[in-house]
């Protein structure tokens, strides 16, 4: 069995073992992916939030995984691959002055994202350790008090941090540290527990905590049902079980809670009113990622829930492409970052084995 440690960067880890019929799919996805890079190397701009350069560098380095993942790579491709890194090195990790939309920092985000796929290319190019140092000293200075993580900018100083975003840096700490990179253990533990105080009684997890609370969200109505948590809870069981602080167990009962409940996230998708509704407080740009995350969970559990699960999955990625062959689940998110996570998603639900 593949070692899932790391996979939410699954452009590094992805098998060959294609299977025919989806080669088609692929292919276009990535044709898609090629079309939508702007002149600057970068995807992303037609999202809500597009004109912040750390949601396109964050956007474009998810991008780059999904090109670098998907087989059949030519020149075409690493032109633009090469491009892309560009853009990301120049702007990932910017820490604005001032919020951006009055309350949002999102510099920890393109960090995160850029710190293991650099890290990745360091091993060969030597010339990016200096980058990689530079990435990881946006996620030590980003990081709260409480050892979590947050992109609102009115949390940067307080004790609150979001559950799934410490989620996502403690994945790339640990995918960096494979890579060879020193991280201090305090950075790394402290944010592991973190997502540990995050879990609720009833054994899903809060979306904001405050004072070391769990909250719902900000934007919504402030739900913590069982519902309205099903993609932070499926990626904190995730990460902390690649961390040795779960067990599979638990993983088990994200992923099941997630295909039960899938229908909620349903509800919201392709729908941008306000960021998170619904009775539970979905919010539509968690549709693909949650998706994404569920794939990657697979590896690690029993083969009785793979075969339940995997051929669904696989079936709903294929009906509820848009008809040029793209993916959308939010404006917010825009169509570059829904093509990038359709792929990776079909990508890890392709290989004939696990």
């Amino acid at each position: 069995m593949r070692t899932a440690i790391g996979a939410a960067f699954a452009g590094f880890l992805t098998s060959a073992a294609w299977a025919q019929d989806a080669r088609p799919e692929i292919d276009r996805a990535v044709e898609l992916l090629l079309t939508k890079q702007a002149e600057d190397g970068s995807w992303g701009r037609e999202s809500v939030f597009g004109a912040d350069v750390n949601i396109r560098a964050s956007i474009t380095l998810i991008c780059l995984q999904a090109l670098e993942a998907a087989p059949g790579l030519d020149d075409r491709r690493r032109a633009a691959i090469e491009k892309g890194r560009g853009f990301a090195l120049k702007f990932s990790s910017d820490r604005p002055e001032r919020p951006s939309y009055q309350m949002y920092d999102f510099s920890f985000y393109s960090g995160l994202y850029a710190l293991p796929y650099f890290a990745n290319l360091a091993r060969t190019e030597k010339k990016h350790a200096a980058d990689v140092e530079r990435f990881l000293e946006t996620v030590r200075v980003n990081q709260r008090q409480a050892g979590g993580y947050s992109y609102t900018w009115r949390s940067r100083e307080a004790d609150s941090y979001e559950s799934f975003a410490s989620a996502l840096v403690a994945l790339s700490l640990q995918e960096a540290k494979r890579h060879g990179v020193r991280i201090e253990p305090e950075l790394y533990d402290r944010c592991v527990a973190s997502i540990e105080r995050s879990r609720l009684k009833d054994g899903f997890f809060g979306y904001h905590i405050v004072e070391g609370v769990p909250r719902g969200s900000y934007s919504g109505n402030g739900s913590l049902a069982l519902e309205g948590s099903l993609v932070r809870s499926l990626v904190c069981e995730y990460t902390l079980v690649t961390a040795g602080k779960s067990d599979r167990g638990r993983l088990k009962k994200a992923v099941d809670d997630f295909f039960r409940h899938r229908e909620e996230l349903e509800k919201v998708r392709k729908k941008d009113a306000r960021t998170h509704q619904g009775d539970f407080d979905n919010a539509p740009y968690y549709y693909l990622f949650g998706h994404y995350f569920s794939a990657l969970a697979f590896p690690l559990l029993d083969r009785e829930t793979r075969e339940l699960h995997s051929p669904a999955l696989l079936k709903l990625m294929r009906e509820i492409r848009e008809e040029d062959g793209s993916w959308f689940d939010s404006r917010i998110t825009g169509s570059s970052y829904g093509t990038a996570m359709g792929l990776l998603t079909l990508l890890r639900l392709v290989p004939a084995e696990y």
